[in-house]
């Protein structure tokens, strides 16, 4: 390559081939508190159901300074005095920025909020157990987009990954292109206590905002 040669990457938006399937993004700014913020909306109507499955019974969270990872597990068959023990663990790292995406979606769920769901069906809500030994067959996976449904006893999250590339092509007009990456099934109940948990962990949103996002 001759001194006069350089390679360069261009800022436009641009989106290879292979980062997923393209989403429409509605934009608008919004005063807040004297300030202009950009509040982004996705389209998930036309995001693809993952191909791959995972059935969880149990759930736990474990947040470092790095972001936080949502553990996800199938319980060995035992007995009831027998310590817990899983026989898979499916781990999903996400940032907190993520995180508080996922929280803000939850509360814009309402007529019925997925709180008022359980409440009207008198379904348990369990408490978080200690994340117990790590089993041999063990996953560990990332996402930035979450799905989550809830009917009756019964939900699931379906999770997608942006890559960093897709999510700054979106600030120069594109759309923003997410990968599916898995849906997990579980019951209602340890989502809410997935959503309560994850609430203690992460900030209230400045309530003017959350007016604004409902």
């Amino acid at each position: 390559m001759s001194k006069t040669q350089q390679l360069t990457t261009s800022r436009r938006a641009i989106v290879r081939e292979g980062e997923g399937v393209a989403l429409d993004v509605t934009t608008h700014q919004v005063n807040l508190s004297g300030q202009t913020v950009a509040l982004t909306a996705i389209d998930a109507s036309k995001a693809p159901v993952p191909d791959r499955k995972y059935v969880a019974d149990y759930v736990a969270v474990d947040e470092s300074k790095r972001g936080f990872r949502l553990i996800f597990g199938q319980r060995r068959l035992k007995l009831a005095d027998e310590k817990l023990e899983l026989r898979s663990m499916l781990v999903i790292h996400m940032t907190p920025q993520a995180v508080d995406q996922f929280l803000t979606s939850f509360r814009k769920t309402k007529s019925p909020t997925y709180e008022e769901i359980i409440e009207k069906l008198g379904l348990e809500v369990p408490v978080l157990e200690a994340i117990p030994d790590e089993p041999l067959q063990t996953v560990a996976l990332s996402a930035n987009v979450i799905l989550a449904a809830m009917a009756g006893e019964d939900a699931c999250l379906d999770l997608y990954a942006a890559s960093a590339f897709s999510q700054a092509a979106v600030e120069h007009g594109a759309k923003l292109s997410v990968d599916p990456v898995v849906r997990i099934s579980l019951f209602s109940g340890s989502l809410v206590a997935l959503f309560r948990d994850l609430k203690k962990r992460r900030p209230e949103p400045d309530k003017e905002l959350d007016e604004v996002m409902s």
